[in-house]
């Protein structure tokens, strides 16, 4: 019995961008397949068509977005300085730190 994809994707809380993402679909028959194997009813083609033109919009603009940007210069990290080294003399017991409520 196959699920159908309203019903899956309202369970499973995933949009269908989200979903083809995840499995790096590319078209139309690899999404139908993984439907059928997983035991999805899969929306309609135009469903799916317009989603898949969606992902390639706008993985051309993050590709352009990234030729434009200029490389930033990576920030040096300042070394953290080591904290002070307690001698036996100064430290204390947790025990000595603790009140007990005992009488």
């Amino acid at each position: 019995m196959k699920v159908e994809w309203a019903f899956f994707s309202k369970r499973r809380n995933v949009t269908l961008e989200e979903w083809i993402r995840e499995y790096k679909l590319n078209d139309i028959q690899d999404i139908n397949q993984t439907m059928e194997r997983i035991g999805l009813q899969p929306p309609s083609s135009k469903d799916i068509q317009s989603v898949l033109n969606e992902i390639k919009k706008a993985d051309s603009k993050t590709a352009s977005a990234k030729r434009r940007a200029a490389p930033k210069k990576a920030a040096t990290p300042k070394p953290k300085a080591a904290p002070p080294k307690r001698s036996a003399a100064t430290k204390t017991s947790t025990r000595a730190k603790r009140k007990t409520t005992k009488k």
